[in-house]
């Protein structure tokens, strides 16, 4: 913490009354609160689909757990002095701890946060160049939050410099670090919003469910609008009266975390809208599937998943692509009922059953 200048002390001292600790826990609490709730939606609505649990469920469950004690670590520096002026901060040492373990367990947080987005885009694009770029995106995600971990961490060496004055410190210009952080935190969020439109806008389905897609995709700009504010008020950060200051900076990127949460579980609740909300969703396939080929689709209700055979040679040409598609074969029962329970839309073709290239039992979509 920089020493602050005598009219500084004096500004601090004639404004004691300056209160922020209810820009604190308000905020925090509403939006932790919404982004328990969207994770357990999300594995609910993986429990209707009777889809596997995979790795980016995991994740986003652990970003949860880092969010959750990264608000904690704030929340608790409110004891030390946060949301006042620095010349009441109680306990310097117990207040830069604090400090420095809620900075940590954001960068660990959007560690966990992001990655299962590319990781999702990956079931869902079979493109092999789409999943490069997004193994190349996802690793600099990791590698810049590491950096920034570290640079959190250790910004003063030794590290008790920054509660025992009487140490020589040596400190990078933590400011200016922070700044071209979060200017890189919002170069990745705006690819990883845009990089996937292309390929939904090509998708050959309906119009409605194109927008719709492209519509529940975008909110992950949301995301995008929030890291851009938070720009404005990091400027702050390494200021002589921090614990004042950086309360904006902090909540907006607690507030950042759990709308990223949030964003990352809602491409997941389809099946949730076609149990409570849009019908079921054996009523939409067996609906799609008469208007492509004027005929009754295979009632898949009636196949044991305890068989495992074949359906045919998967034909690109024999009419399929002229309908809906991309479409990928479904080479088991198994793969089929998955599928069908999903809400995706199954197509029968002759000896061929299919599903649209777009990973439904995956997305939601």
């Amino acid at each position: 913490m920089a020493t602050p200048s005598a009219a500084e002390i004096t500004y601090q001292e004639t404004h004691l009354g300056d209160d922020r600790r209810a820009t604190i826990i308000v905020p925090n609490v509403v939006f932790i609160v919404a982004a328990m709730v969207a994770v357990i939606l999300r594995f609910e609505s993986r429990r209707i689909a009777r889809i596997e649990l995979k790795a980016d469920d995991w994740w986003i469950a652990g970003g949860l757990i880092l969010t959750t004690a990264f608000i904690i670590s704030y929340s608790m520096s409110v004891k030390y002095g946060m949301g006042k002026h620095a010349i009441l901060i109680t306990d310097a040492k117990g207040f830069t701890i604090t400090a420095i373990c809620g900075e940590a367990f954001y960068n660990v947080s959007i560690i966990a946060i992001k990655p299962p987005t590319p990781s999702l885009y990956r079931r869902i694009f079979p493109q092999s160049w789409f999943k490069r770029v997004l193994i190349v995106l996802g690793g600099f995600v990791v590698a810049y939050s590491l950096t920034q971990l570290c640079v959190d961490i250790f910004q003063c060496v030794p590290i008790s410099s920054a509660w025992d004055r009487s140490e020589n410190a040596k400190c990078v210009p933590f400011g200016s670090f922070i700044m071209t952080m979060c200017i890189i935190n919002i170069v990745t969020d705006v690819i990883m919003l845009v990089l996937p439109m292309p390929l939904l806008w090509k998708l050959r389905v309906s119009t409605p469910r194109r927008w719709m897609l492209m519509i529940m995709f975008s909110f992950g700009g949301l995301v995008c609008v929030i890291s851009i504010v938070r720009l404005f008020y990091v400027r702050k950060v390494g200021s002589t009266d921090p614990s004042y200051d950086d309360v904006d900076s902090a909540t907006i990127s607690a507030v950042e975390c759990c709308v990223g949460i949030i964003c990352a579980c809602l491409p997941t609740y389809r099946p949730l809208w076609n149990r409570y909300g849009g019908g079921s969703s054996n009523e939409r396939v067996t609906k799609d599937t008469s208007k492509a080929h004027g005929s009754k689709p295979t009632e898949l209700k009636h196949l044991k998943s305890s068989e495992n055979r074949s359906w045919g040679n998967f034909n690109d040409n024999d009419g399929i692509a002229n309908h809906e598609g991309p479409y990928t074969r479904l080479g088991t029962v198994t793969d089929i009922e998955s599928q069908w329970k999903a809400g995706a839309p199954v197509v029968a073709n002759r000896d061929i059953l299919v599903t649209k290239g777009i990973a439904s039992s995956e997305s939601g979509y």
